[in-house]
Formats: C-alpha cells, sequence, structure tokens
C-alpha cells in the first residue's frame, strides 16, 4: 500500500503498518512493545501514546492472525474495538450536571461505572461472536430494564465499545447510576468470570474527552479506568485492557494499589539523545534523507549567544522535550528546504516555537492551570517579563504588578500567600521557567527546567525559592516580544552571551554578566552606546579585559555625561570586585 504523508502530528492519521518505519525504540519503548505485562502507558501530551498503542494493536494481531502466540491461543482473539479505528476512545461525555460531576470526582466511583462499562463491552463482543443466541439476548435484555430509557433492539446484534456504554451509563441520573450498579454489576461479573477465550481491549485519549470539565472529573475518570483496567484484568485472565493515561493525572492519585500497578505501567520519557534519535528517524522517513542533510547544516550561529551552535540543539532548545515539538517545527521546515538558509531556519524556529509548541503547551494542562487559564491574563502576566533572566526579587516584582498590589505581603515565603495568583509557579509547571540547580553527579550548578516526565504537582507550591536565578525558556521569547510591543510598546531584552537550556552548565561568571547587562539595558540612554558597552561584555569570562575596555569606554563614548560615568563606574565594580 503506497501511503504518502508529510510529518504528520496526529498519530490517528498515520497508518499502523508505517509505525516501524518511525517508530523510535529506546528501552522503555521496547519494553511496551515487547513484553506482555505492560498494558499502561504513562506520558505528558505529544510524547506519541497513541500512536504506541496502535503499534502494539498492530503487533499483536499480527501475532495472533500468524498462529505465533504461545499458550495455544490463536486467531479467536477478539480485539475490541474490532476494526478501525484501532482504539475505543469517546470525543465528548457530553453536559454532565453538577452531581454527575461531583460523582465523577471521586476514582473510586469512577473505577465502578469503568468495570460495568468494560466488563459489558467484552460480554457484547462474546456473545456476539458466539453461538449462544439465547444467552446474548437475555443479557441484553437485563442491560435494557436498567436503563432510564430502552435501548434500541438493534443493540442486541451490535458491539458496544466500553466508552459508549460509559456514555449511555452516565446519561442518567446519579440515583438510576447508583441503582443500576447495584442491580447490575454482580449479575454483569458473574457472566463475564466465565468467559474463557481471550480478549484485548484498547482505550485512548479519555483526558482528550474531559477537557470542558474540572481537573478533579479529569484526574479521577483517567484514573478509575487504571484501577479498573487492573483489577478486571486479575478477575479474568483472558482479558488484557491497553489504555494510556496522562503524566499529570497518574502523578496526583493514591491507592494502596498503585505500587503493584506501576510494575504494569510503562512511563515514557525521552532524553534529548533519544530526541536526536527520534528526529533522524522521522527525517528518513519522511525525506529520505538524515536530518542534517534535510535541512543542509550541522551547525549555526547563535546571534544572541555569540557561540556556534549545533542544528539540533538549536531546535531541541526550541521544544519543551517533546516528539510532536520536533514534527511540528520540521513541518514548517520542510517546504523550505530547497532554499532553508541558516536565516530562515532560525526564523521558522524561533516562530513555530512560540505559536505552536508554546500555545499547546498551555492549552493542553489548561484544565490543571488557575492563574494562567484565561488567555487574556496569561498575556498581560508574559507581556510584565522584561527580561528572559530573573532573580527571586525580580521575580516577585513582576508577581506583585501582575497581582495589583502595592507591595507584597509582608512574608519571604510565597508559598504561604494563598490569595492571590502565582503564575510563575505554572509556569515552572509547564516547563517554560527553567531554575539553576546543583547537579549531584557533575557537582556543577546546571539549568533545569521541567520535562515532560516530570509534570507532576499543579499547585502553588512547587516553584523551588532558592534558586539564583530563573529563566525563560526559549520557545516563548518570540510570543513575549510581540505581548510587551502590544501592551506597552516596550522591548523584551534577552540577556546575551550565554545559552539557555534544559541541563545546560551555568557558570559562575554569569552573575556579573547579567548584571552589568541589567544596568545598561535599564540606563544607557542612546542604542549606539548602549551596543558599545553591551559588545565589551562578550569577553566577560576574562574580566580583566572587560575592565580594560570599559575604562576605555568612559574616554571615547559619544554621549558624555556624569550618568554615563556613573554607570560605567557601576560597571567596572561589577567586574573588579569579582575579577
Amino acid at each position: 500500500m503506497n501511503i504518502k504523508i508529510k510529518w504528520e502530528t496526529d498519530a490517528e492519521k498515520i497508518d499502523a503498518s508505517l509505525v516501524r518505519d518511525i517508530l523510535f525504540r529506546n528501552d522503555i519503548v521496547d519494553e511496551f512493545i515487547n513484553f506482555d505485562n505492560k498494558y499502561f502507558i504513562v506520558a505528558s501530551k505529544g510524547i506519541g501514546k497513541t500512536l504506541l498503542l496502535n503499534y502494539k494493536r498492530y503487533e499483536l494481531e499480527k501475532r495472533y492472525r500468524s498462529g505465533e502466540a504461545e499458550n495455544g491461543e490463536d486467531e479467536s482473539i477478539v480485539f475490541i474495538p474490532t476494526k478501525k479505528p484501532y482504539l475505543d476512545f469517546v470525543t465528548n461525555f457530553g453536559f454532565l450536571s453538577q452531581d454527575r460531576l461531583n460523582f465523577l470526582s471521586d476514582w473510586k466511583k469512577c473505577k465502578m461505572l469503568w468495570e460495568l462499562a468494560i466488563e459489558t463491552s467484552i460480554l457484547s463482543y462474546y456473545y456476539y461472536f458466539s453461538k449462544e443466541e439465547g444467552g446474548k439476548v437475555a443479557y441484553l435484555k437485563e442491560i435494557n430494564e436498567g436503563m432510564e430509557r430502552n435501548l434500541s433492539l438493534s443493540m442486541m446484534n451490535n458491539l458496544i465499545n466500553p466508552t459508549f456504554m460509559l456514555c449511555e451509563i452516565l446519561r442518567m441520573n446519579i440515583k438510576q447510576v447508583m441503582q443500576f450498579l447495584d442491580d447490575y454489576s454482580n449479575k454483569i461479573r458473574a457472566q463475564f468470570t466465565n468467559i474463557q477465550s481471550g480478549v484485548i481491549v484498547f482505550i485512548d485519549r479519555v483526558d482528550q474527552s474531559l477537557m470542558d470539565y474540572n481537573s478533579k472529573v479529569w484526574i479521577n475518570v483517567q484514573i478509575g479506568l487504571l484501577e479498573a483496567s487492573w483489577d478486571i484484568m486479575r478477575m479474568n485472565h483472558h482479558v488484557k485492557i491497553y489504555t494510556s493515561i496522562r503524566q499529570e493525572a497518574y502523578a496526583n492519585y493514591s491507592s494502596p494499589n498503585k505500587t503493584a500497578i506501576s510494575g504494569e505501567v510503562s512511563l515514557i520519557k525521552y532524553t534529548s539523545k533519544d530526541l536526536n534519535g527520534i528526529l533522524d528517524k522521522l527525517s528518513n522517513f519522511y525525506e529520505k534523507v538524515s536530518y542534517v542533510d534535510f535541512i543542509g547544516f550541522s551547525k549555526l550561529d547563535n546571534l544572541f549567544a555569540q557561540k556556534e551552535e549545533n542544528s539540533f540543539d538549536y531546535l531541541y532548545r526550541h521544544t519543551i522535550g517533546r516528539p510532536r515539538d520536533l514534527v511540528s517545527i520540521c513541518s514548517k521546515l520542510s517546504p523550505e528546504k530547497k532554499n532553508l538558509t541558516k536565516e530562515k531556519f532560525r526564523e521558522i524556529v524561533n516562530n513555530t516555537a512560540s505559536t505552536d509548541i508554546v500555545t499547546n503547551a498551555f492549552e493542553e494542562v489548561e484544565i490543571l492551570l488557575d492563574t494562567l487559564k484565561d488567555k487574556n491574563n496569561r498575556e498581560k502576566f508574559l507581556a510584565l517579563l522584561p527580561y528572559n533572566i530573573f532573580t527571586f526579587d525580580e521575580l516577585k516584582d513582576v508577581c506583585r504588578k501582575f497581582n495589583k498590589l502595592l507591595e507584597c505581603p509582608p512574608i519571604y515565603d510565597c508559598k504561604k500567600c494563598d490569595k492571590h495568583g502565582h503564575p510563575f509557579c505554572e509556569l515552572y509547571n509547564i516547563g517554560l521557567l527553567g531554575i539553576v540547580k546543583k547537579d549531584y553527579d557533575s557537582g556543577k550548578l546546571k539549568q533545569k527546567f521541567v520535562e515532560p516526565s516530570e509534570m507532576n504537582q499543579f499547585s502553588n507550591w512547587v516553584l523551588p525559592m532558592d534558586s539564583p536565578y530563573y529563566l525563560v525558556h526559549p520557545s516563548i521569547h518570540v510570543y513575549i516580544d510581540g505581548l510587551r510591543n502590544k501592551f506597552f510598546s516596550s522591548k523584551y531584552n534577552m540577556i546575551r552571551y550565554l545559552l539557555i537550556g534544559n541541563n545546560y552548565t551555568w557558570e559562575k561568571q554569569y552573575s556579573n554578566l547579567i548584571e552589568a547587562q541589567k544596568i545598561i539595558i535599564g540606563k544607557v540612554p542612546t542604542e549606539e552606546t548602549k551596543e558599545h558597552l553591551l559588545s565589551i561584555l562578550k569577553d566577560f569570562e576574562k574580566p580583566q579585559g572587560v575592565i580594560n575596555k570599559l575604562k576605555e569606554a568612559g574616554k571615547t563614548v559619544v554621549d558624555k555625561s556624569v550618568e554615563l560615568s556613573r554607570i560605567i563606574e557601576l560597571l567596572l565594580k561589577i567586574f573588579e570586585s569579582r575579577s
């Protein structure tokens, strides 16, 4: 089959037969694909959960249809759903009244619903493909009697998927739901446990169907599915259930079963080296050449840092570490590949990061946000950021302005301030605000951004307060620059001569560089002199050389003034005291 696709970001549009050619397999992915005791994929959005589930089903179907299965299992295995789409999913649960939302805010109650829905689904498939006509009719009649409205009689000859059954149950009011559970859970389970042939169920994208509700519902419906799937497989070993759970939901629940369930979880994560491998694999598939040959160069100049940078590193720093981010950028690079210059490459990477990637990053966790949930609030906050590097005091000042306070409450610990918004905490949670911390393996200071596999507690108490500096992610720079121009007609100032990126080393000399640049940016009156003084700082790693050039600048600058002399004196003090 000759299927043509180009840098596709939607896994549903990628035929499962093609996945082998584009799937990068690190140890975690290999374990999920090759072993039979990994059922639950846990990852944040954009990591490739749907792609992996599609491929797992494709491989299992091949195994069972070809007679390669062990333990005597063969093509009598039933897959749910039976045909494409490969995975069962629901687009939306529709309107849910407050009592239903309250009900779904408890994962234990969600677990009961999922158990009933999945077991009912499995029985509908089992009876549909079996010869037991009498049993099938009797079973479905019992289901019909329990519903508020009669189910269509044609359902007795059709297949019921788990998510469809869940939606049908939720059409009833809560009193009827509880009565239905009470009346039929045990009866259905009794029939379910008698199933003696293999059934494999695939459920995906539950998180997406819950984005219109609230965070408790979003988390607990997913956790209920996880717990129900695990319990169902324990009750009937002929049944296997593969499903995906968002990392943020998985990290926010506790249960006596969690440790046991964790042995069946594949927590998907990729290192920068893995992402480089992913990019090469995708480039070879879509462009028929390696990534470097696709874009035409391996290195380029970083204009702000005044350093030569690997072209993959430049692209990677403008993502938040997800395979889909790479695909999103490359889909914009591909049409330009014949005439792709380094300048055009930088422009496309920067713009795609600040529009597609950053927009998606906020939207995909919107349900977990508070202060930055509203786009207008978000933009007003980001427009207040004058630099891409802050001290804690500067960060607090921006937060104070955003919350329209004359001064912050008289406490050092922001975690005790629960009456106002905490935008920096949310920016940190999303992975768009970094910190500087000691790396215990190397003993060096390193930059650290929250990675997709680390998106855990979305609260006002997660931002470390002991970082010497806070770093705005490179992916959002163009966006902030536009917002500052829109709201204040002012410039967003990026600190020069250093690279911002996850796990990049943080040099001690950066303190001099940052402090000096902020003085120049904030106090020097003319652009010409400002640029001249900033250019002197390029050699910040050689403090004595900077000192000599600053002294010379004091004699030669065009706009000589008392104020400028004071500025140069301040700059000299910075470098002389630390040289």
